[in-house]
């Protein structure tokens, strides 16, 4: 088997895994909460947030999944 054919597999399952995460509600409620979370961390130790970078975080995961 080609080693092209394994990536693309390897994409395909990728983007079927974001998918399932994107339409599920439930793993959007975990998300919510881990950044929550993730932003509550940082603040403790003082260490600043590029906000625009974890907010799009989403976003940039979303236009990814698109161009498989």
């Amino acid at each position: 088997m080609p080693l092209t054919h394994s990536k693309k597999v390897n994409k395909a399952k990728a983007s079927m895994l974001f998918w399932s995460f994107i339409l599920n509600p439930d793993l959007q409620k975990e998300w919510e909460t881990l950044s929550k979370e993730l932003y509550k961390t940082l603040e403790k130790k003082s260490i600043p947030v590029n906000d625009q970078f974890l907010k799009g975080m989403k976003n940039t995961y979303m236009v990814q999944a698109k161009s498989i």
